[in-house]
């Protein structure tokens, strides 16, 4: 992630869907219960707890453009491509709004910085801290399935001798692997 906010609380993961099912399951499994259980933890810290009440408002915005955003548009630029091809080279040269030049993944990195610091008011000199605040939040997920997948193959390794024999090999790999990985953070970070 090249232009992170300053102080994210989850990893953006923007799911697509035209199934509403799946769109349903998401809002309340990835948005509802996560924001409840830190709204908790918010007031359990003596916190005002906001994180519902932003979900709720994030999805009633979300609903209003359902329309627009769930539908295939076509539209065409006849007239501005007839426009184009008219003008002389000098003039194509000097205003230059052919959508077929622009480099989009430079337009879109500038697009980002751009909401980062005049939508989010963010400045750009706290970058490392963001990044390091996403690497954090990447291990914390990372370690979070790690804990799933531990706690499904402890139950399951009660039951077969080769399973104790696989999870006791592959959970003492996966923790000097963890471990070495952590200690090298710090070192990515600072290059």
């Amino acid at each position: 992630m090249k232009i992170p906010l300053d102080s994210p609380v989850r990893l953006p993961a923007p799911k697509f869907t035209l199934s509403r099912f799946y769109r349903e399951w998401n809002r309340v499994f990835d948005h509802f219960i996560p924001a409840w259980v830190m709204d908790i933890g918010l007031r359990m810290a003596g916190k005002k707890p906001i994180l519902m009440r932003l979900q709720t408002k994030l999805w009633r915005s979300v609903s209003c453009l359902e329309y627009f955003t769930s539908r295939q548009w076509t539209f065409t630029n006849d007239n501005v491509t007839q426009l184009f091809g008219r003008m002389c080279a000098d003039d194509q040269k000097e205003f230059n709004f052919d959508v077929r030049r622009i480099h989009w993944p430079t337009y879109l990195e500038n697009y980002c910085i751009g909401v980062k610091c005049y939508a989010l008011k963010e400045e750009l000199s706290d970058l490392s801290n963001a990044r390091l605040a996403v690497q954090r939040l990447i291990l914390r997920r990372r370690f979070k399935w790690l804990l799933v997948l531990a706690v499904v193959v402890w139950f399951v390794r009660w039951r077969h001798r080769v399973v104790q024999f696989i999870w006791n090999r592959a959970f003492w790999t996966l923790l000097h692997v963890y471990s070495a990985i952590v200690s090298r953070i710090p070192k990515m970070i600072n290059r």
